[in-house]
């Protein structure tokens, strides 16, 4: 098997794994960003309801990381998505870009949610 193999087999309790095989794993961490995540927050909410829960919220990282400096409306709206559902879901390590006093962006690692 390669090496991407193994760790899939792995994830998923199996002894061996092989392309075109469709298997379940247990993942260690989810992660997304503002390009995919709202589209992934929607089929979450509709999947499983507007009010459903995350099955464990230390093993998300949310971080925008592409539209953070735009002026566009649509694009903002994506970071918004993310920030909603972080604050709703007490996502620990969703990781802002935030405007400081100065009026500068900046990234702070230890500001989570």
């Amino acid at each position: 098997m390669t090496l991407t193999e193994k760790i899939l087999a792995r994830a998923a309790g199996k002894t061996e794994v092989s392309a075109n095989d469709n298997v379940w794993v247990n993942a260690d961490l989810l992660m997304t960003h503002d390009v995919c995540g709202p589209g992934t927050i929607g089929v979450f909410k509709r999947e499983f309801g507007e009010d459903a829960k995350v099955w464990d919220a230390n093993k998300i990282v949310i971080i925008p990381d592409h539209y953070i400096f735009t002026s566009d409306s649509l694009s903002n709206r994506n970071v918004d998505i993310l920030r909603d559902f972080a604050k709703a879901q007490g996502l620990p390590y969703f990781y802002d870009v935030i405007d400081d006093e100065d009026g500068k962006w900046k990234f702070d690692a230890s500001q989570g949610l």
